[in-house]
């Protein structure tokens, strides 16, 4: 019931990224890495000097880390591109997202990703990194979530184990703002009963560098019969 299956929508952009810490030590420092990897000189991706001027008033400010995903999709072309922070205003998070897609080579191989860090602590510093490391979103209180069960439950009268998958949008505060049926019980009440345990659970969002994002996420849901 609480480890999360990771979905095949297209607002989820990091598919590949992931190096999901247990849920059991699950914290910021889990869902980092250690060190950065080379992935190669950013001006193999995009002109750098040009990115780096095209920005160097952010030189002297202290923007933590920034990361950055290019994503394409699979027939090559250029699906999205996502730029993510703890402490960068939106509108340089913004800026950032559009001399990349402009920049950026417009196809690639298919289903390609490029990932980037344009800031970290030591300052603006653009360079391709080979990954990311993330981790999915986790219940927050699954004390809480086993009684919303239970108690879904005895209502419903449910007399044998049932499981339904319900995929979730979990936004960067842990809160759920869109819901999807992933996998039916074949009967609508359950099947709606699930939802709305999940709809009221609170989450500890996914995690991307330390970096809390919004991802689409199946979850597995088991009511199991009342003794």
């Amino acid at each position: 019931m609480t480890r999360a299956k990771w979905s095949l929508p297209v607002e989820l952009l990091f598919l590949g990224v992931w190096a999901c810490a247990s849920s059991s030590a699950r914290t910021s420092n889990a869902c980092r890495s250690e060190s950065w990897r080379s992935g190669g000189p950013l001006a193999e991706f995009v002109d750098s000097a040009a990115f780096v001027d095209r920005f160097d008033s952010l030189s002297t400010q202290r923007l933590g880390l920034v990361v950055a995903t290019v994503a394409y999709d699979s027939v090559g072309a250029m699906q999205d591109v996502v730029v993510q922070s703890r402490a960068a205003e939106s509108t340089t998070l913004q800026a950032m997202r559009e001399a990349l897609r402009a920049m950026a080579p417009p196809a690639s191989e298919p289903d390609a990703r490029v990932y980037l860090v344009l800031s970290d602590d030591s300052g603006f510093r653009p360079r391709r990194v080979d990954r990311l490391r993330g981790c999915a979103p986790v219940f927050r209180d699954k004390g809480r979530v086993a009684s919303m069960l239970q108690r879904e439950a005895a209502l419903l009268g449910i007399d044998r184990r049932i499981t339904i998958h319900v995929l979730a949008h979990v936004r960067e505060d842990g809160t759920v703002d869109e819901t999807r049926l992933d996998r039916s019980s074949g009967s609508p009440t359950i099947d709606q009963a699930a939802t709305r345990v999940v709809q009221h659970a609170a989450f500890v969002p996914a995690l991307v560098e330390g970096i809390p994002v919004a991802v689409w996420a199946s979850f597995p849901v088991s009511f199991t019969p009342t003794r």
